[in-house]
């Protein structure tokens, strides 16, 4: 071996390892430990009324709701996190009984499923806290934004010390509502200092690529560009970059595409730009750098970015070959007519075959159903069809029985078929709400409104 210290660094691995299950092991059986001790509090320490000890004091201090920011301050756009905790010492039984609003602002949940509490120290104690509400924010607007308060309804059961010797019934059951604080996050105004021409809005950290479905490419065929947009932030502020188009290029309206991840913070995806486009002259053709620019909240500046530039090889449509050339030649040989002899017996033969097959009786064709939906072949890159093949695949597919995936990807394919055709606003429609449907549900009405849009689009 070349490395004579392979052994040595071996064993540092196998102790890295072991130290890092051990901490791990440690850390999870702390865990347990004050678990067991909040536990022991809430039976045996804190539902017991003492003589002379104040309830409502008691309730006070062990069992709150306390609401708070990631952060107090951000920008206009920028996604904050905001998260609403049960914190209890009791043993009770709570719900929410009113949810806080957040006018202002695009709002997604993040559901993570967890119920389970978790152990915070606050100073020299220790709590159980619950998830009411944990929500991303991006603030639409300027100035000092205050979070509504939640209300949270709990059945708190005390015992005397009695009662809890004894493992009887508790002596006091008291229903109390708690409110949450309402803290104010500062939403600063986006900067105009730095800001370039080619800022549309964006707010986040982001990447930017661009690409042709064909780098070779023949005269007025069907081409798409694909911009894409991806890293971290505000998704719902990411537009269109500008596009500065070659002469030489004819566009049509453009198709986006949204994949987001809400189920975590910060929120991460991407944006997919789809411009179809074609070419009317051969030739090289160059679409210069795409540019970008975002503005960055946490380096509290603006970014620009950019594409590398794109060239297209434009060359023109292929010709017909069998070209017949005239007048050049004025004389009659026999061995231009040489090739009738051979074209004449081919006719003969197929004209026996024909009489022969009609005595043949034909066996009947076997029945076989298709899939309405699998019946239509969805393109990841469309190409033209005629307007009548795309209003039979329409009425497939709004007879289809099964609505899933697949259906919204037939419904996307159909309208950018259609797109690269007729531009329409209604095909347009069809693939934002399609897409919607795939990745950002928001509604269970999308299968209906875009069967009334391809009904619409088919007339």
């Amino acid at each position: 071996m070349k490395n004579g210290n392979a052994p040595l660094q071996l064993l540092m691995y196998c102790f890295l390892v072991y130290s890092c299950a051990t901490v791990g092991v440690l850390r999870a059986q702390t865990d347990r430990m004050l678990s067991d001790k909040v536990d022991a509090e809430i039976a045996y320490t804190n539902s017991v009324l003492r003589p002379n000890e104040n309830i409502d004091q008691k309730i006070q201090q062990n069992l709150f709701v306390k609401a708070f920011f990631n952060k107090n301050t951000c920008t206009v756009g920028e996604p904050i996190l905001v998260t609403y905790l049960l914190y209890t010492r009791l043993n009770s039984q709570s719900k929410v009984a009113t949810q806080p609003t957040f006018s202002g602002c695009t709002v997604y949940e993040l559901t993570s499923g967890d119920t389970l509490p978790r152990i915070v120290q606050l100073g020299a104690l220790y709590y159980k806290t619950y998830e009411i509400r944990k929500v991303i924010i991006v603030p639409l607007r300027d100035g000092s934004l205050t979070l509504d308060a939640a209300v949270v309804d709990n059945a708190i059961d005390f015992y005397s010390p009695l009662a809890l010797k004894q493992n009887a019934l508790p002596d006091i059951h008291k229903q109390v509502l708690i409110t949450s604080n309402k803290p104010t996050l500062q939403v600063l105004p986006l900067p105009k200092q730095g800001a370039a021409n080619s800022f549309n809005g964006g707010v986040g950290n982001f990447t930017i690529r661009a690409g042709v479905t064909k780098r070779n490419d023949t005269v007025n065929s069907n081409n798409r560009l694909e911009i894409t947009i991806s890293g971290q932030g505000n998704f719902a502020s990411v537009e269109l970059p500008t596009i500065k188009w070659p002469t030489s290029i004819h566009f049509f309206e453009h198709a986006t595409a949204t994949e987001i991840n809400t189920n975590d913070y910060p929120i991460a995806g991407k944006v997919v730009f789809t411009v179809p486009f074609s070419t009317t002259k051969t030739g090289t053709i160059h679409i210069p750098p795409i540019i970008y620019t975002f503005f960055d909240p946490a380096l509290q500046q603006y970014k620009t970015i950019q594409t590398e530039p794109i060239e297209i090889q434009v060359t023109e449509a292929g010709v017909n070959e069998q070209q017949v050339t005239i007048g050049q030649e004025n004389t009659i040989s026999p061995r231009k007519y040489i090739w009738i002899v051979p074209l004449l017996a081919l006719i003969v033969m197929v004209v026996m075959l024909l009489r022969r097959n009609k005595q043949i009786p034909k066996k009947e064709p076997t029945s076989i159903e298709i899939d309405p939906v699998s019946h239509i072949q969805h393109q990841d890159h469309p190409t033209l069809a005629s307007l009548q093949q795309l209003q039979e695949q329409i009425t497939i597919l709004i007879q289809a029985p099964n609505i899933n995936d697949a259906w919204y990807k037939q419904a996307i394919a159909i309208a950018e078929n259609w797109q690269l055709m007729s531009p329409s606003a209604t095909a347009q429609t069809i693939i934002t709400q399609a897409n919607e449907a795939l990745y950002a549900p928001v509604s269970d009405n999308f299968h209906q409104s875009i069967v009334a849009l391809l009904v619409q689009l088919r007339q």
